[in-house]
């Protein structure tokens, strides 16, 4: 995932958020392998900050730290499947 898809502004809105105990993610979908995942803004922000240098994202660290999110007819996306399993539900893995 190009990281210039980013720029300094959202990642410093996104850190407020997480700051304040809010819910802040992206979703990230790669049309040529057909996946779509749930990145939770704490891992998009570290990586940002830690690899400024870097121009991309690994696909590799998406999948470590987010998640899946199968497509479906309606709605296409259900994120708020995840939200509701892995953030509300209390399990962070």
């Amino acid at each position: 995932m190009p990281l210039k898809n980013f720029h300094a502004h959202q990642i410093e809105h996104m850190e407020h958020v997480l700051k304040q105990d809010g819910i802040c993610f992206v979703l990230l979908h790669f049309s040529t392998i057909k996946e779509t995942y749930y990145l939770p803004a704490s891992a998009l922000v570290d990586f940002y900050q830690i690899n400024l240098g870097t121009k991309s994202m690994p696909l590799d660290y998406i999948r470590k730290n987010g998640y899946m999110v199968t497509t479906s007819s309606l709605p296409q996306v259900p994120y708020l499947d995840i939200i509701d399993q892995k953030i509300l539900g209390g399990d962070h893995n």
